[in-house]
């Protein structure tokens, strides 16, 4: 069963550059190459994934090939498969059904991975893989996979440590429990034009420089650049988002903050006898 979930989200997260075009799927499972091959099963849970797979693919105008390989051809999959994080824990489901009887009806797993969840709704706090999804590179070239690895640490390394750390991670941990906040929820990565609009629109609304609006649209702008959402296709370029932009720095730009008012000529004199008591033998006073 396993093997006809992991297909069935594969062929989803690569679903806008396999509609329309015919898929030619590798399995080194027999099971689960059997069961599409013939689009049933006689267990009712994997006959339901089967056609779950079967109606994507018509809606999708995909044409999927399934092919079976030895699993000695398929070695670096399941590897990769085999990998456990020890860090990556969850609640029993006992102990949640006791908090969730205690507080209400929970709607939203907030610090979950689609193998942790305990509600249908979730959020990861890292990019999820299927943002890199996109990338063809073959499993069984060295080369390209320690390219492909590089690639990765590289698109993070390449941003300034300060940046991230002092600005953009506080902006996008705000961004994240904005849309998570919002009824119903909205997906923070990627986002659409209208959800951030809306977050740059509340920053610009409680900014008191335009600097914090620029950072705020400059931390969205590398979180969807990090995700390899197309340039041309980040919401923070959007012409209303400019506009917000463009509106907060004719509003906020050029305001000075915490301006004070000039010193009066008795204070100043005094603040000089004070520290100067002998002011002739001050050899020069600069008044600006």
């Amino acid at each position: 069963m396993r093997e006809l979930v992991d297909i069935s989200k594969a062929l989803q997260s690569f679903s806008r550059f396999v509609a329309g075009t015919a898929v030619h799927l590798h399995t080194d499972s027999q099971a689960a190459w059997s069961i599409l091959s013939k689009g049933c099963s006689a267990k009712s849970a994997l006959h339901r994934l089967a056609v779950e797979v079967f109606w994507w693919c018509v809606s999708h105008d995909v044409r999927l090939h399934v092919t079976w390989i030895p699993r000695t051809l398929n070695e670096y999959a399941d590897h990769l498969a085999g990998i456990y994080d020890s860090d990556d824990w969850m609640l029993s489901e006992y102990w949640f059904q006791w908090l969730d009887s205690l507080w209400g009806k929970h709607t939203i797993d907030r610090f979950a991975t689609d193998k942790n969840h305990l509600l249908p709704r979730f959020m990861s706090g890292a990019l999820a893989s299927h943002f890199w999804s996109g990338l063809q590179v073959s499993p069984r070239d060295p080369l390209e996979l320690a390219l492909l690895k590089s690639m990765k640490e590289g698109m993070v390394a390449t941003r300034a440590p300060s940046t991230w750390m002092d600005s953009y991670t506080g902006i996008i941990r705000r961004f994240r429990s904005f849309c998570a906040d919002r009824v119903p929820p909205r997906v923070p990565v990627p986002a659409t034009p209208i959800t951030v609009c809306l977050f740059l629109q509340l920053v610009a609304f409680e900014a008191k420089s335009y600097a914090v609006v620029k950072s705020a649209s400059g931390a969205l702008f590398s979180l969807h650049e990090m995700a390899l959402v197309p340039v041309g296709e980040i919401p923070t370029k959007h012409p209303l988002a400019k506009g917000i932009r463009a509106a907060a720095k004719r509003r906020i730009g050029l305001k000075l903050v915490n301006q004070k008012d000039p010193l009066e000529l008795d204070v100043l004199q005094s603040g000089i006898l004070l520290y100067v008591p002998d002011v002739a033998t001050c050899p020069l006073v600069f008044l600006c």
